[in-house]
């Protein structure tokens, strides 16, 4: 075995156990619902992105890695999400606080 293979195996060992933390930690996630720990969570975001890294480093040296369902989070919305073209159904919220009634605004 070369020293070649040998990393590859190492990285690919590395990607499986990362993915059976991944599941035991989703697992937690599931049963703890909106309690789930923090560090649980943190610990999620962390498995989430070794799996990505390695996978990164795998196909760096030319190897086919499949991805899984459960390497990225899918429930997560994009930070830049835009909330300025929601259409409502009756119309823009309507503006009642008293500052706004005392200046005239609807």
């Amino acid at each position: 075995m070369t020293f070649h293979q040998q990393e590859i195996d190492t990285l690919l060992e590395r990607l499986a156990t990362y993915r059976q933390v991944l599941v035991y930690l989703l697992k937690q996630k599931a049963q703890s619902g909106l309690y789930t720990p923090i560090h649980v969570m943190f610990e999620i975001e962390n498995a989430r992105k070794e799996i990505a890294q390695l996978k990164d480093g795998i196909r760096h040296l030319g190897i086919q890695v499949d991805d899984q369902f459960d390497d990225v989070d899918r429930s997560a919305k994009p930070v830049d999400q835009d909330y300025n073209h929601v259409t409502y159904l009756n119309g823009p919220p309507q503006d009642n606080s008293p500052a706004a009634v005392l200046h005239g605004r609807p």
